[in-house]
């Protein structure tokens, strides 16, 4: 089950490494063991995710899907998607408040060379963001009135980013262009 059901939910390549991101960032149910051992529970959160994405419903989580975070760059070493279970609990939870319609995500994983890309792009230096750690996403600026004290604005800037640290007890929210590294 374990390659083909991860290629299914847009892993790149349903080896090892693919199995523990989809066990770090699995959130249908209690935590897996992040072992990149394709076990009974592990298994069974696979088939969960791929009845789900089947259905049209979130493959990660209750309202996202893993191809919605992965990395959008066209480098054929990237690993493309490593989101953190708490950023898509926390995503949740945000959509579930304050975008009952949904919430697109604009920008999810970002490997280290396609978060440079984007720095560049906008004529600024790249950052270590934690779009590379799976810790962020950008989302649309409308921002509903009751959580726009937790965002920050740039009149430059498209999109909010919402980031969650979880090696650190910090957590922010702000705007891709502006540095996302969380001091310890």
């Amino acid at each position: 089950m374990s390659p083909v059901a991860l290629t299914t939910l847009g892993f790149r390549r349903g080896d090892a490494t693919d199995v523990r991101a989809f066990q770090a960032g699995w959130a249908l149910g209690p935590a897996l063991d992040v072992d990149g051992l394709v076990g009974p529970k592990t298994t069974e959160a696979m088939e969960l995710s791929v009845a789900r994405l089947k259905a049209g419903q979130g493959s990660a989580s209750r309202f996202f899907s893993f191809t919605e975070l992965a990395c959008e760059c066209s480098y054929s070493d990237c690993r493309k998607i490593w989101v953190r279970r708490g950023l898509l609990k926390a995503l949740d939870v945000l959509r579930e408040k304050h975008y009952p319609g949904g919430l697109t995500i604009v920008s999810g994983c970002r490997c280290t060379r396609h978060n440079a890309d984007v720095y560049r792009a906008k004529g600024q230096k790249p950052t270590d963001s934690i779009h590379i750690y799976g810790a962020a996403v950008d989302i649309p600026p409308t921002v509903p009135v009751a959580s726009r004290a937790s965002f920050t604005r740039s009149p430059r800037s498209r999109a909010h980013s919402y980031q969650r640290a979880f090696a650190s007890p910090a957590s922010a929210i702000s705007e891709p262009g502006q540095s996302s590294r969380q001091t310890k």
